[in-house]
């Protein structure tokens, strides 16, 4: 068995150096969403990453299926229980089963708008999210648990990503595209190109990479107190830990008494 005085230590090591690197990715972060231009939705430019915020605007009606809110977007992951056995018992973990992303909105920011259609790997949300577990107390292999982040009509919300035009949305719709919006949304969308619309400046797809349930100031804090917490904490537990294996190695080793 290992000595506990080396073992503890050293998975406290490897705990305060993921933490560490987990903050300077949330630093590097920061720093890029620092980097942007908040730019006015009726100023940007087709083909180029940009960064705008505003309150989200709903383009038809649409209910949440766990929260059973309204909503004008929302993400699901889906889970399912797996059991497992051996000789030591029993052993449980939800297994992912995939994201279902579902909606658009209108980012609505005074000077022109902008529609937006996030994708599963979208959204990077904070507000807490809505469970649906089926398994209850008694838990058995197969059982279902959904968890849904919502997006609600007013919600302040951060976009960053490559606008693209309607007419380029509708035509990757035509050739193949998923957009995963109720059908009455669809036919606006029509009517919208056909009425004049075909330049109307939309995040659809990968290229809303990112979407935030978050003004573009509170987003920037939050991500940026994120940051500072987990590197505060990761060189705390890396110091202490270090230390500890030090001590550890140093520590006179004590002499077997053969005599008893």
């Amino acid at each position: 068995m290992a000595d506990q005085s080396i073992l503890l230590p050293a998975c406290g090591l490897v705990t305060g150096l993921l933490l560490l690197g987990w903050g300077f990715l949330k630093r590097v972060k920061t720093n890029r969403l620092a980097g942007y231009r908040l730019t006015p939705t009726g100023q940007l430019r087709p083909g180029e990453r940009q960064l705008v915020s505003g309150p989200a605007a709903k383009l038809g009606d649409l209910a949440a299926p766990v929260s059973k809110r309204p909503c004008v977007f929302y993400r699901e992951e889906t889970e399912r229980l797996e059991v497992r056995h051996s000789s030591k018992g029993s052993h449980t973990r939800w297994v992912n089963e995939g994201y279902t992303a579902y909606g658009g909105f209108r980012l609505d920011d005074g000077s022109g708008g902008v529609l937006v259609f996030p994708s599963e790997n979208s959204p990077d949300f904070s507000r807490p999210a809505f469970t649906d577990d089926e398994s209850g107390l008694l838990q058995t292999a197969g059982d279902i648990r959904r968890t849904e982040e919502i997006i609600q009509e007013g919600d302040k919300v951060t976009v960053v990503g490559v606008p693209v035009t309607l007419a380029e949305v509708l035509a990757a719709i035509r050739g193949g595209a998923r957009l995963n919006v109720p059908t009455d949304v669809i036919a606006w969308l029509l009517k919208l190109e056909k009425d004049g619309g075909a330049q109307t400046p939309c995040f659809f797809g990968g290229g809303a990479a990112t979407v935030a349930d978050l003004g573009y100031e509170a987003y920037l804090s939050e991500t940026a107190g994120s940051a500072r917490f987990f590197l505060q904490a990761g060189g705390v537990i890396t110091i202490l830990s270090a230390a500890a294996l030090l001590y550890a190695f140093n520590a006179p080793v004590r002499p077997v008494d053969l005599s008893r």
